[in-house]
């Protein structure tokens, strides 16, 4: 077995793995609403802009293996108040297709265009989750899980470019082994999910967001405090009428 061969296995096995890694991290989030019985702690901006971002990447992929070569690898309760800014976006992005849709029929190529549109929206999604943790102070309602899976797909599909590249004395960049999309995908996706587990496990460890109709326990317990107190009050006012009678 020569050892391109074995490359071949090795790449070929990393890119089973990261598949379902990837295609399994949404699950998780889908359990937690369903056993909370809520989507507290879900970015519903996130809903809306990353199935729009796996749209331009399936287009983009589907324009690769036409018009250029195969891409290697794969990815690549409250109601929530819903922010303009991710409609004018997506009103924005999709005028964008209908330009370059145009523009291609003209016969101009728009891989390069659709790639970077996949790659804007997909971290515009990421960058909605980091922001409502970062307003909730918690990371209460989002899972974990979904965020190691997600870790372990980017880290994965990197590894794989690396192993059809350097592995085989190729230089990483440049070569047609290297795709653009699957790398800066898998550079976001380290990037943030490092950004995801500080806010879990550094920033708001122990931040657990209060249930509908129950209130925080940091309210909780100044309201303990304040009953406390005026009971304090109510028997020492009590006490001194008793010695004022006597």
């Amino acid at each position: 077995m020569t050892d391109s061969h074995t490359w071949d296995i090795v790449s070929i096995t990393i890119g089973w793995i990261y598949f379902f890694a990837w295609s399994f991290s949404f699950y998780p989030q889908i359990i937690i609403n369903y056993r909370r019985k809520s989507v507290d702690g879900f970015s519903i901006e996130f809903a809306l802009l990353n199935p729009q971002g796996f749209f331009f990447y399936s287009f983009y992929s589907i324009a690769g293996f036409i018009y250029t070569s195969p891409v290697t690898g794969t990815r690549g309760e409250k109601q929530q108040k819903l922010s303009w800014w991710p409609i004018a976006l997506l009103i924005g992005e999709w005028i964008f297709v209908m330009t370059i849709f145009i523009v291609e029929v003209t016969g101009t190529k728009v891989n390069d265009n659709i790639s970077t549109l996949r790659v804007a929206g997909y971290c515009k999604a990421l960058i909605t989750f980091v922001y409502l943790n970062y307003v909730r102070k918690s990371t209460d309602g989002w899972s974990i899980e979904n965020i190691v899976l997600d870790l372990t797909g980017g880290t994965l599909s990197l590894l794989q470019q690396i192993i059809d590249t350097v592995a085989r004395g190729q230089p990483f960049f440049g070569t047609d082994s290297f795709n653009i999309v699957k790398f800066m995908l898998s550079i976001m996706s380290i990037f943030f999910d490092c950004i995801f587990l500080f806010q879990h496990y550094v920033l708001y460890p122990h931040a657990k967001q209060p249930k509908n109709g129950q209130k925080p326990q940091n309210m909780i317990e100044e309201n303990d405090q304040l009953i406390n107190h005026s009971d304090n009050n109510t028997k020492q006012n009590k006490t001194q009428d008793e010695d004022y009678i006597k």
